[in-house]
């Protein structure tokens, strides 16, 4: 994945959702999905 700059409040919300998602999935940190969980979070954070 890349970890692209957030532009738009859809693409904040978007990003939220998924983090919502995997949260609740309970995926583990060093999965793929954690992987993801943790861009994700970077662009958040950012």
């Amino acid at each position: 994945m890349n970890l692209e700059v957030i532009n738009t409040e859809k693409e904040y919300l978007s990003c939220l959702g998924k983090i919502n998602d995997l949260f609740d999935r309970k995926v583990k940190p060093n999965s793929p999905e954690g992987k993801k969980l943790k861009t994700i979070l970077l662009r958040v954070k950012q």
